[in-house]
């Protein structure tokens, strides 16, 4: 199935008609009615959002639901055992602790070099290098170091620039210009391109105030797969980098859209950012470019949800029914049991 079925062309100016839906799109999200939550590039939803849920409810926990519950992994797993025993939900989540992120969703600078990111092994806040200099030099030698005081006494070291990743916000944990998660990717995908940092390449090199060069097997390998990798999933976040113009805006305005509706599906966040992957991966120009049929189901439908919500918005009254449907949306009607698209293309009595 395409989309192009499910939202027609209608424009006096068919060679305009991109050019147009995105002007009436960034007027809408740039309007005061608009949630500024979701104009962004990067939307970062806050934990606690009425419709975007996305954090257990564990009071304080900054972990993700799991497997379409409301409680995280560990939370999910220490509920069953909890269940088991008799206890309640309530009392379970009344004395239930709150868990950090999981490891590789931790972002942020290091609290003392603020060009590079903080190790995904640590709570406090440090690089690699300073987090290493801490637990395994300063803090064995001597426990009575106040922790703040050595933050405040130490250099902080030079960055290496913004993960290579063309749709990653991240910082680059390494001259290899890898953040975390996409080095662990680049390795789980075997090295495209076979990008690689000499032998002990810290005390040899940069210690010493050297460069670093990075070899490669095929650079140009490299630099492919670094167009075409994801994103790093994040909790409460969607990253709309890479998509075209005018598809970004759409999925823009149908998040917010989805947000006004008195009766409304889930939307898992993670949902929505597997299928901006999978249209940014065929370089889609707008919703109507995608073929259906090689979408997952669930995908397949908020797809179409979100078509409903562009054609109220695309297509006056007058435009629809020129084009052969009625959206009874548009003038506040809906009918019990019935979608408020009414398509009247099958019908040959104009």
């Amino acid at each position: 199935m395409t989309v192009k079925s499910l939202l027609p062309l209608y424009t006096d100016r068919p060679d305009r008609e991109g050019r147009d839906r995105l002007e009436i799109l960034t007027a809408l999200i740039g309007s005061p009615a608009f949630d500024p939550v979701f104009r962004d590039v990067i939307i970062r939803v806050p934990q606690g959002h009425r419709v975007y849920q996305w954090a257990c409810v564990v009071d304080g926990c900054e972990r993700v639901r799991h497997s379409g519950g409301d409680l995280c992994s560990t939370h999910f797993q220490e509920w069953g055992t909890a269940r088991e025993s008799g206890v309640a939900r309530a009392e379970f989540l009344t004395a239930a602790g709150p868990l950090p992120r999981a490891e590789y969703d931790r972002e942020g600078s290091c609290l003392i070099c603020p060009d590079r990111p903080t190790s995904p092994r640590t709570e406090l806040q440090l690089c690699i290098r300073h987090y290493g200099a801490w637990k395994y030099s300063v803090s064995v030698r001597d426990a009575s170091v106040d922790f703040n005081q050595w933050v405040a006494d130490q250099e902080p070291c030079e960055g290496y620039g913004n993960c290579q990743v063309t749709v990653c916000p991240g910082l680059a944990m390494s001259p290899l210009g890898l953040c975390c998660w996409h080095r662990h990717r680049y390795m789980r995908d075997r090295r495209p391109g076979g990008a690689a940092l000499p032998t002990s390449w810290w005390q040899r090199y940069e210690s010493k105030g050297q460069p670093v060069r990075v070899s490669y097997a095929d650079q140009s390998a490299f630099r492919t797969w670094c167009a075409a990798v994801d994103s790093a999933p994040r909790p409460g976040q969607v990253n709309l980098r890479g998509l075209r113009p005018l598809l970004r805006a759409e999925i823009q305005w149908s998040l917010f859209a989805h947000t006004q509706e008195d009766r409304r599906g889930i939307w898992k966040l993670d949902w929505i950012q597997k299928l901006v992957n999978l249209a940014r991966e065929r370089d889609a120009g707008s919703l109507t470019d995608l073929d259906l049929d090689g979408f997952p189901r669930f995908h397949t439908a908020i797809v179409k949800k979100m078509l409903h919500y562009l054609r109220l918005v695309y297509f006056t009254p007058q435009q629809s029914r020129e084009a052969g449907f009625l959206e009874t949306d548009h003038f506040g009607i809906r009918f019990p049991s019935r979608a408020s698209h009414i398509d009247l293309t099958a019908i040959s009595q104009r």
